[in-house]
């Protein structure tokens, strides 16, 4: 668990097997909320369990990215997590990459370039 920085415009938040707490997200959306000008990569590879907290915590990083015209991207997320997101009615609401190359990519081709 924890976040890198891939680059000066992307963050990466990778979640543990059981997020009991959202200590990263809610970083983020201080950092977010503090004009820092980033996208964000939310890594669900580790994740087995997904509780409320981290839902309410995903949707306030992405209401925080959104504010700034910055993109939310879920990546590794599985059959069984993204079942939760379809039963709580929220899989429209994100945005979904198979791994964090697809991600990257997402943001590349969704990211005009800056001059």
């Amino acid at each position: 668990m924890g976040i890198q920085s891939l680059s000066e415009e992307v963050l990466l938040i990778e979640l543990p097997r059981e997020p009991q707490t959202t200590g990263e997200l809610d970083l983020t959306t201080r950092l977010i909320n503090s004009k820092t000008s980033r996208h964000v990569i939310v890594d669900f590879s580790a994740v087995e369990i997904m509780p409320s907290g981290t839902i309410g915590s995903l949707m306030m990083l992405k209401r925080a990215a959104g504010s700034i015209d910055h993109q939310l991207v879920l990546c590794s997320v599985s059959a069984g997590i993204q079942a939760i997101f379809r039963r709580v009615g929220l899989q429209a609401l994100f945005q979904f990459a198979t791994d964090k190359l697809a991600a990257i990519e997402m943001l590349d081709r969704e990211t005009p370039a800056r001059t």
